[in-house]
């Protein structure tokens, strides 16, 4: 496993959501070299019900981490709640996701993967929890307190409210003590060709 790259509010990129109805922090992505992404990791602000920007051939991920809560109806499904804690909501990015909020604005995090590229999973871990994950890339990001983390090769850290820390090919254990809160992800890339 490479050295974590530690990442602040400094890296981070504030960009317009592409149907032009909110922002996201991008916090880390990694480019496919035709302008586009194979993974991205971001925090949308939502601040009103209403549909979510079409990514076709992207495959989301989504938890909520702060706020009141949200639920998603799906290409015409019945709504459904999206997660604060444990594994997020996976669905297309395709078109057809319409959100409505519980009770007022919400910040999603937001895990996108190229379908054709790498596949990719989010957990929200609670205060008092722990996650374990193995992969191509492993993000951690604090949302409350700091959050230790130790990898495979016995090293260990801290990444502290606000921050991200981002893995190379391996597994880590996170946890978070008593306030601590967080977001775990992990992408794992397709063999090319």
């Amino acid at each position: 496993m490479t050295a974590p790259r530690l990442l602040g509010p400094a890296d981070y990129r504030r960009v317009p959501w592409r149907n032009g109805r909110g922002m996201t922090t991008e916090i880390a992505q990694a480019a496919d070299g035709k302008g586009g992404f194979l993974w991205r990791f971001s925090l949308a602000a939502v601040t009103g019900d209403g549909p979510f920007s079409a990514f076709p051939g992207i495959d989301r991920v989504i938890a909520v981490a702060e706020g009141a809560g949200m639920r998603l109806a799906i290409d015409g499904a019945p709504a459904v709640a999206v997660p604060r804690e444990g594994l997020g909501l996976a669905f297309s990015g395709d078109p057809g996701v319409a959100c409505a909020l519980d009770g007022g604005p919400v910040t999603a995090a937001n895990l996108m993967v190229d379908r054709g590229a790498a596949a990719g999973t989010l957990f929200a871990l609670a205060s008092g929890g722990a996650w374990e994950g193995r992969g191509d890339v492993l993000i951690v990001h604090a949302l409350v307190g700091t959050l230790a983390v130790r990898t495979t090769d016995g090293a260990g850290f801290g990444v502290a409210a606000g921050g991200t820390a981002l893995l190379r090919s391996g597994a880590v254990r996170v946890v978070a003590g008593e306030p601590d809160r967080g977001l775990c992800a992990v992408v794992q890339l397709m063999p090319s060709g």
